[in-house]
């Protein structure tokens, strides 16, 4: 679930918290849903409570997975998209601090990453050559970056697009 439209601002330092927290402190702050997946994947998937639904109460942001016929699983995924997207739809104004810019998706600072990429991308309406600049980076390789995660690609030329602005290129 998307909420760029509804992106809203911490005057603290919650978002970035709420990044690096560990899974069962992140969890303490959701309401939890479990739920019988349907679509393939046989009869354990459909008699089993494996899907699951996050609903991060303080946001109000909501993910659901059931990719998995293991609860855990999907519990874990369902953490990672939250965290990512708290870090799309949540603006900070602290800034994270990275180490690197070159950080896997499955990377537990990739969320940080994320975070500070689109507290950019807002400040600079979205101009890339720009947000490249204040990261230190060249265009080219932000426009990389982004390019290895689809949903990111995605929400980034939308907003390209709502702006009046062409989309990136590969």
């Amino acid at each position: 679930m998307l909420m760029t439209s509804t992106m809203s601002r911490s005057s603290d330092n919650l978002r970035n918290n709420w990044l690096v927290y560990d899974d069962s402190r992140l969890l303490k702050e959701c309401e939890f849903d479990e739920y019988q997946a349907s679509g393939p994947g046989g009869q354990k998937r459909n008699r089993k409570y494996s899907a699951v639904r996050l609903k991060h109460l303080p946001t109000e942001i909501e993910v659901r997975s059931a990719e998995s016929r293991s609860q855990k699983q999907n519990r874990s995924s369902a953490l990672k998209k939250l965290r990512n997207l708290i870090a799309i739809n949540i603006r900070s104004d602290e800034s994270p601090v990275l180490e690197s810019l070159v950080i896997g998706l499955n990377n537990g600072q990739y969320p940080l990453f994320l975070a500070k990429l689109f507290d950019e991308l807002h400040i600079c309406e979205f101009r890339i050559s720009e947000v490249a600049e204040k990261m230190g980076i060249s265009t080219g390789k932000l426009v990389k970056l982004m390019a290895r995660d689809t949903q990111i690609w995605q929400i980034v030329n939308s907003e390209r697009r709502v702006r009046g602005i062409g989309p990136l290129k590969q």
